[in-house]
């Protein structure tokens, strides 16, 4: 309800704005008013016009994200190759030392 009331306030603000000019001599008030009243005339493309532009915004955000998560999906995975541990480095994975007969098997786990 209150929407409507507002919506009916810029209507006839805009209107006594543009005929106040009768009145005052005042050209601003007449731009002021013809402003209001283009305002109004295009209300509800100017709000599907919002929406897109979000909506885009939106898009740019997540292929922001998505370029910035690959990322660092790739340092993980270049992090996680597999290498060969040294005997210390067996050691504390295994938590034992490796008999003699695993010397073929020196990559832990």
């Amino acid at each position: 309800m209150n929407k409507y009331k507002y919506s009916k306030l810029i209507e006839h603000l805009s209107l006594t704005l543009v005929l106040s000019f009768f009145f005052i001599k005042n050209i601003y008030l007449v731009l002021i008013g013809i402003i209001l009243a283009l305002y109004k005339l295009n209300e509800k493309f100017l709000s599907k016009l919002m929406i897109l532009l979000e909506i885009k915004n939106l898009k740019k955000e997540n292929i922001i994200l998505d370029t910035s998560i690959k990322k660092d999906n790739e340092t993980k995975e270049s992090n996680n190759k597999i290498r060969k541990l040294s005997l210390v480095e067996t050691i504390e994975e295994t938590g034992f030392i490796p008999t003699g007969h695993d010397q073929g098997k020196r990559d832990a786990a």
